[in-house]
């Protein structure tokens, strides 16, 4: 490809083809590559074909590879349908119209319109077809929705804005698979959709929304286009749209119809929700309290020492940290002698250019993190992390929801009401497979009244972080079978004797 490259260049060196003119200062593009398949622009004429023709023949003459043409298209824009065919006759190709699909991304259409994302559709209702949700378990179901439900649109996504009816439709399927729902089957849903797409560490599932991921893809763009002005693609949105793309302007001064402009639509719309990402596009380098400022690599690609070398010489702190510099307003405290021009004020200015929209940053918030014990199942994780939110079918959460259930007392003990704390804390079967587990870890297990205690209480052990991790993994385990043994006595045909629970416990500990 490499070679073909080299030829086409040549050959427009020469004169003996032209490329497609684009944008304000006609910029000229002769061809574009991707792995093994080439595009081809240029003047609508005879002539321009013919050498086209003749150049691949003389490539397939150096090189040994042929084109196969009759394998190949032709596209003509602004000419009439006679003229295409008569080009693709003397070329000897097909004719594509559009719309049309290129690399699997369709082309040519309008985006915004439901009926061109029923691709996407199909492939999300083939694959649940294929996968039984009742089959599955809960941490087998939030494997595939991470791994392939939520990676199915990504190619589109990558490029268009999905309509909002689209996104609700493909998050509803993936709900409706989460909870074990088949097509078109109703189940009822204890925890917010919006609630497992929240990441772990606002305590969620980590899923992520199918919206956030195609706005991610969108503004990435966006950030091409500022880190990297000089690639072909962001030349090109600066010849049709401006220097700086037409980033800042207002949507009623952008030209209609062009999915650069729709990417610049979906920004805008975020900005008048009080979102503006393009505010945020500031480098966070997080609480870097062990970075030094010189001597360390955290801003390019090398340490400041070795870019602003006569700044560093000036330092009289050679060995400050990040934290020291970033919040600095007056430098002449810190210098041997203040910039007096030439390449050291050079320097200097560019330096504080560099740092000026780096901030530091700590991860705090009222939300409570997702635990996730990877010693345990997945099932088990997402268990405990609904026990967490109280999102369980207990007696007593179920009449809250006007479910009719007869008896909100407990099943196991009927000694009291059956909410969560009490069937997994309080209960009398509960209180002696704690005590069984402290007999067995020859640990000092205080009698907790909900979850939130016995994570306190691992927190403040004083061991190793993999063997807390290990007594913490245990007690899912230990919850995890209290609620199999109490569904089982409820609607298995043959209820569990609970002279068996321990044994369970201590089996499924150990796989």
């Amino acid at each position: 490809m490499e070679g073909l490259h080299a030829f086409t260049r040549k050959a427009e060196a020469l004169g003996l083809i032209k490329g497609a003119c684009i944008g304000r200062d006609n910029m000229s593009i002769s061809h574009l590559m991707y792995a093994d398949d080439v595009i081809f622009f240029g003047d609508w004429s005879r002539s321009n074909a013919s050498n086209l023709i003749s150049m691949l023949h003389c490539f397939f003459l150096v090189s040994g590879l042929k084109i196969n043409v009759h394998k190949s298209n032709v596209l003509g824009i602004g000419v009439s349908d006679d003229e295409i065919s008569c080009m693709a006759n003397v070329i000897g190709c097909g004719v594509a119209k559009f719309p049309l699909k290129y690399l699997g991304v369709p082309i040519g259409c309008n985006m915004n319109r439901c009926s061109n994302w029923s691709p996407i559709i199909k492939k999300f209702s083939s694959k649940l077809s294929i996968w039984k949700a009742r089959l599955l378990s809960v941490g087998g179901r939030l494997t595939l929705i991470k791994s392939v439900l939520g990676n199915l649109p990504t190619y589109y996504m990558s490029i268009y804005s999905m309509p909002a009816a689209v996104c609700n439709k493909l998050e509803s399927m993936r709900n409706k698979f989460f909870i074990g729902c088949d097509h078109d089957e109703k189940k009822m849903t204890w925890v917010k959709w919006k609630r497992c797409l929240a990441s772990k560490s606002q305590g969620g599932l980590g899923i992520g929304s199918i919206y956030g991921l195609n706005i991610g893809l969108l503004f990435k763009w966006i950030w091409r286009f500022f880190t990297h002005p000089c690639d072909l693609w962001a030349r090109v949105i600066q010849n049709i749209y401006g220097l700086y793309g037409g980033i800042n302007a207002s949507p009623a001064r952008r030209s209609r119809f062009s999915t650069w402009r729709s990417i610049l639509s979906s920004i805008s719309k975020l900005k008048q929700k009080g979102l503006d990402l393009l505010s945020l596009c500031s480098r966070k380098i997080g609480n870097r309290a062990s970075t030094y400022f010189g001597n360390d690599t955290w801003c390019g690609d090398l340490p400041f020492k070795i870019q602003y070398p006569r700044v560093y010489a000036l330092d009289t702190d050679k060995n400050c940290l990040i934290a020291n510099r970033i919040s600095l307003t007056d430098w002449s405290g810190i210098l041997r002698c203040n910039p007096r021009g030439g390449a050291v004020q050079s320097q200097f200015d560019t330096t504080l250019s560099a740092i000026e929209n780096v901030t530091m940053s700590d991860k705090n918030g009222d939300t409570i993190a997702t635990r996730w014990n990877r010693f345990i199942p997945i099932k088990v994780n997402v268990f405990l992390w609904r026990l967490n939110l109280n999102k369980f079918p207990t007696r007593i959460n179920l009449d809250r929801k006007g479910i009719d259930i007869g008896s909100v007392l407990c099943p196991t003990c009927q000694g009291d009401v059956e909410t969560v704390n009490h069937a997994f804390f309080n209960c009398v079967l509960a209180k002696d497979l704690w005590t069984l587990m402290a007999n067995w870890w020859e640990l000092d297990i205080p009698i907790f009244a909900n979850i939130f205690e016995w994570y306190a209480w691992l927190d403040s052990l004083h061991f190793s972080s993999v063997m807390r991790m290990f007594i913490e993994g245990v007690g899912g385990i230990l919850l995890w079978s209290i609620w199999s043994f109490r569904n089982r006595m409820l609607f298995s045909s043959s209820p569990s004797k609970k002279a068996l629970i321990w044994d369970s416990f201590i089996s499924q500990s150990f796989l």
